[in-house]
């Protein structure tokens, strides 16, 4: 081996096997997200509700889409909770329609999903019916729905209402999904009570409609 080869060995030899080369790199931990609600958390509020003297249910889907549930299965009239759904309905058909939405459907929707106004709500049913409202949960496969004859009177599971809830995104056309978004984030105060306020409380946000929102209780 010629003695400028050899040389070039050693040279590449110290390089690789240097202190500099030697020392670990520093290695940055991964951070990893707190899931919302955590298992623990779940299983605190079945206890809870498992105490209470009332018929309670509950569903969560956290963000990675898994479900969690207690009592799941009994159906609930809907009174104001079916709102989203009105809200929703309405939106598909001017979508389908090819519409814009007037003044006086803006007007209902935020009347009806912001403040709760059920003069609001009569009129957005009399246009939708209970055809519309069993043709979304047929779509959404919320088994347990049923209506007959006014939108009070409207019956889901709390598995219903958030499998509305989780598939938003492709149960309203996208031409209005935003605009139905910021109406379900504008509620007003008197109006979000219950697990929004907790929500918030924790810092987490929550969109609500009258009862309706990701993590839905009955």
């Amino acid at each position: 081996m010629s003695r400028s080869r050899l040389l070039l060995l050693v040279v590449l030899g110290v390089a690789l096997c240097g202190p500099a080369a030697l020392a670990s790199k520093p290695r940055h931990k991964r951070r990893v997200a707190l899931v919302f609600p955590s298992p623990a958390q779940v299983a605190a509020a079945k206890r809870y509700v498992g105490s209470r003297a009332g018929i309670v249910s509950f569903t969560v889907v956290d963000p990675r889409g898994k479900r969690y549930s207690f009592g799941d299965d009994r159906q609930f009239v809907s009174a104001s909770v079916v709102k989203a759904m009105l809200m929703t309905c309405l939106l598909d058909i001017r979508s389908l329609a090819h519409e814009p939405l007037s003044a006086t459907d803006r007007s209902e929707l935020q009347a009806m999903i912001t403040l709760s106004d059920n003069e609001a709500a009569d009129e957005i049913y009399d246009e939708v019916g209970d055809v519309h409202l069993y043709n979304l949960a047929r779509r959404l496969g919320m088994r347990h729905f049923s209506v007959h004859g006014y939108w009070a009177n409207a019956e889901l599971t709390t598995n219903d209402q958030a499998l509305l809830m989780e598939n938003l995104p492709r149960a309203i056309f996208p031409r209005y999904y935003a605009y139905a978004r910021s109406l379900l984030s504008s509620i007003v105060s008197w109006e979000s009570w219950g697990i929004p306020l907790r929500a918030r409380a924790a810092g987490r946000s929550s969109s609500r409609a009258a009862g309706a929102e990701p993590i839905a209780a009955s």
